[in-house]
């Protein structure tokens, strides 16, 4: 896990924030809240300047339209794929209506 993460440290923030989200979800630190881990992600881009507090709920949001069968897919290369498209689907203007991922996603 310490390698990981010092590996991490020298990606790009919003790399990060996805490599940290699937941690999150795959080592299940708390079953019961992986909203958690969607609010780790956010503040990890918050930190970095990318985003704002006010995002937040945007963020969380397009992370919330990624399947559970992606986001809980044995192939990792899969998982951090989803998780990257839930971040776009965050940015999709349309995110917050459709609760599903934009067409440039889905012919992907």
């Amino acid at each position: 896990m310490g390698r990981r993460a010092r590996l991490s440290g020298d990606l790009p923030p919003v790399l990060q924030a996805i490599v940290a989200l699937d941690a999150w979800n795959e080592l299940a630190v708390l079953q019961h809240a992986p909203w958690l881990g969607r609010l780790l992600t956010s503040s990890i881009l918050r930190q970095a300047d990318v985003t704002t507090a006010a995002h937040l709920a945007a963020i969380n949001l397009g992370l919330k339209t990624i399947p559970v069968d992606r986001r809980r897919h044995r192939d990792r290369e899969t998982r951090l794929l989803a998780i990257a498209q839930g971040l776009i689907a965050a940015a999709h203007p349309d995110a917050a209506k459709t609760r599903g991922t934009p067409d440039v996603i889905q012919a992907a």
